[in-house]
C-alpha cells in the first residue's frame, strides 16, 4: 500500500522482511522536489528475533524510493545517527536520485 508523505509529520512504518519485521520512524521534510527523512530510526519490532542487516535495510530503502517516486519526488535524502553496531555514533546521510 503506497504511503503519503506530508511535511512536518512523522513517517512510521513496519516493513515485513524474510528475517522479521523492521520498524522505521523519521521526521518528514519536503524541500521542493526532495523528500527528506530526518533523524531516522530503524529498529526490529521484536528485539529478540531480528538482526537488521544490509539486505533488510536495502529492501526498506527500495520500497521508500518507490513510494517517493510515485508521489513525484525527484530526490530522496535520509539522515540520522547509528545507534548500535560497529559504527555506533556515526552519522548517516543517504541521497538517491529518483528519476
Amino acid at each position: 500500500m503506497p504511503v503519503k508523505f506530508v511535511s512536518d509529520e512523522l513517517f512510521e512504518h513496519v516493513f515485513q522482511t524474510p528475517a522479521g519485521e523492521i520498524g522505521l520512524l523519521a521526521e518528514i521534510q519536503i524541500l521542493e522536489t526532495t523528500l527528506w527523512l530526518k533523524d531516522i530510526a530503524v529498529y526490529p519490532t521484536q528485539v529478540d528475533q531480528l538482526r537488521i542487516g544490509t539486505r533488510e535495510t536495502r529492501n526498506c530503502l527500495h520500497q521508500i524510493m518507490e513510494w517517493a517516486r510515485t508521489q513525484g519526488f525527484q530526490e530522496l535524502k535520509i539522515t540520522g545517527e547509528r545507534m548500535s553496531g560497529a559504527s555506533k555514533g556515526r552519522k548517516v546521510e543517504i541521497k538517491r536520485v529518483l528519476k
